[in-house]
């Protein structure tokens, strides 16, 4: 089974500037995500996908050489995954010679997720599924909780005809992706451009370990975890 694993890694970030080059706990957000990358190397291409130069000298210190940037047209805000994973299957497929039987996509803002965390996500996937998903509860941010607004009202988002007030730990399990792992049919990206297929396994991990790096908060919570580990 060939499995390459992407490292989406973008320039820009408006909510914290360099985001995936911050500092975490005295090193690159990035350099979390590639420490993992190391114990998985054997069963698995890594490859490093970025629109900046500097994000490319910054891996290449811990040993991944990003042979080429990103086009223009696969950089900026409005940029979609997707395509980016699409754009890079094509190139390294193009390269190798091969074509890859799956595809992992691991975000840096994930610093928390480990090796054994997509090595379990393999044993799951086993043939059985086209896709593996990583997620996390909602906890006390439930569905039966949430609300929209109409005009000047405040109404439910789910409407089932009453003001729901039980306890978290009575409302129905919900989960979220936490974005750490996507493990995939390398296929379903090159035909249907879908990351999840519909035959979709998942594997859950606790909140700790599903924090995404979006604003400056989400940072100190990672930097108190990886402190106090």
């Amino acid at each position: 089974m060939k499995i390459l694993a992407i490292i989406p890694a973008r320039g820009g970030s408006k909510g914290v500037p360099k985001k995936n080059i911050k500092n975490l706990n005295g090193k690159p957000l990035i350099y979390w995500t590639l420490k993992e990358c190391d114990i998985l190397k054997d069963s698995m291409d890594i490859l490093v996908s970025t629109d900046s130069q500097e994000i490319a000298d910054v891996c290449e210190d811990f040993g991944y050489v990003v042979n080429d940037l990103r086009p223009h047209n696969l950089s900026g805000d409005n940029v979609e995954t997707l395509d980016v994973l699409s754009y890079e299957i094509k190139k390294q497929e193009a390269n190798s010679g091969f074509k890859y039987d799956y595809v992992l996509l691991l975000q840096p803002t994930c610093p928390l997720r480990k090796a054994h965390h997509i090595k379990k996500c393999l044993e799951l996937l086993d043939g059985k599924f086209d896709s593996i998903v990583s997620i996390k509860s909602v906890e006390g941010d439930h569905p039966f909780r949430m609300k929209r607004t109409a005009g000047n009202k405040l109404i439910n988002f789910i409407d089932q005809g009453f003001e729901d007030m039980r306890p978290r730990q009575k409302l129905p399990p919900v989960y979220i992706r936490n974005g750490a792992i996507y493990l995939t049919k390398a296929e379903l990206i090159r035909t249907n451009s879908t990351l999840v297929g519909d035959n979709c396994g998942f594997y859950e991990m606790n909140n700790s370990d599903s924090i995404n790096i979006d604003n400056l908060s989400d940072f100190y919570s990672a930097e108190f975890i990886i402190k106090n580990s």
